[in-house]
């Protein structure tokens, strides 16, 4: 098993400033954070900058509300790569320090406190998102694993509220889970764990892990799929799905009106216990040595205290997918969350 060897990463940091001619401003950096979490839609990144002049221009100019950012990422195998980009969403100057605070969110952001309102008819989940992201006009990549019809609807909403839960709606009718992504300023959805390089992250290269299991407030075990409610009548109960009830009885109730058809209500009934239907478990690993690839949604296999199995009285990975990450550029430390 092979430690990743983060002595041969490097990031750099480039602003754009309006003038078109982009600017290094990796040796002004003294601190540089970011986070990416799976609902949270907008990856961001913190800075804490020096204010100096570059090309005879105090740097927090270049530094404002709506300019741009990238940054690129090299390690032993891979050349310079675009890990990330975005614009300015706050900007602070110190004067007792010289120095300027800023956040960069993605392009993601613009979708976070769109008012939408829509008329759809019968039509497919991938399909309505597509219409709200282009009626903000959100540049669109690479899109797979959202299927699943939907009944007509109108829509007053906000365009990420409407977004999470045609998300939803698509998981629990295909049983296929997906991740929101921002890449070179386009938004996506790809399939959790379609990475086709996956890493082995283990004790020797991480500083800590914690694995906690919980039953959460959406635990399920049984699933009751109800027909169509006449009058003031109870609704005729269609079929009751059962999963494993050792941790007790926690019964959902969803209404077969809402799918197309029974056979589909059965199906996302299964999905729910599949999600729902199992003890949470919240598994982190801390201070990892940082590796500019991984992103959220990503699958890895783990061997970090209790998260991993046995075989032959031996600890070995077992796999498991990334729901949020922080990630220190300085330090080349990275903290992931997990799922199974």
């Amino acid at each position: 098993m092979k430690t990743y060897n983060t002595d041969f990463v490097q990031y750099r940091f480039w602003l754009f400033p309006p003038n078109g001619k982009r600017k290094d401003i990796t040796d002004l950096i003294e601190t540089a954070t970011f986070t990416s979490t799976d609902e949270g839609l907008v990856d961001t990144v913190d800075l804490h900058v020096k204010n100096e002049k570059i090309d005879g221009l105090w740097i927090h100019e270049d530094l404002y509300l709506a300019r741009r950012m990238m940054i690129e990422a090299k390690d032993e195998d891979t050349d310079w790569t675009e890990v990330y980009r975005g614009t300015f969403t706050t900007w602070q100057t110190n004067a007792s320090d010289f120095t300027i605070n800023s956040t960069v969110s993605n392009s993601n952001q613009l979708l976070v406190g769109n008012d939408i309102i829509y008329y759809f008819p019968d039509g497919t989940a991938d399909g309505r998102i597509k219409t709200i992201l282009s009626g903000i006009g959100m540049p669109v990549g690479k899109f797979e694993g959202i299927g699943g019809m939907l009944s007509k609807e109108m829509v007053k909403s906000q365009a990420t509220t409407k977004i999470l839960e045609y998300k939803e709606k698509s998981e629990q009718k295909t049983g296929v889970k997906t991740v929101i992504r921002n890449t070179k300023g386009k938004f996506e959805i790809v399939t959790r764990g379609s990475n086709q390089k996956i890493y082995v992250l283990d004790s020797r290269a991480a500083q800590d892990g914690t694995d906690v299991h919980t039953i959460s407030n959406d635990f399920v075990t049984v699933v009751k799929v109800y027909g169509v409610v006449k009058g003031d009548k109870m609704p005729p109960l269609q079929t009751t799905v059962t999963g494993d009830t050792a941790f007790g009885t926690h019964t959902k109730i969803i209404y077969s009106s809402d799918y197309n058809t029974p056979a589909e209500a059965n199906t996302a009934a299964k999905n729910i216990l599949k999600e729902q239907g199992k003890p949470q478990k919240n598994q982190t690993i801390k201070d990892h040595v940082d590796i500019p690839w991984i992103r959220v949604g990503d699958a890895v296999d783990v061997a970090v205290g209790t998260i991993g199995g046995i075989k032959n009285d031996a600890q070995v990975p077992i796999r498991r997918y990334v729901v949020a990450i922080s990630r220190d550029y300085v330090n080349k430390t990275m903290t992931l969350e997990l799922e199974a």
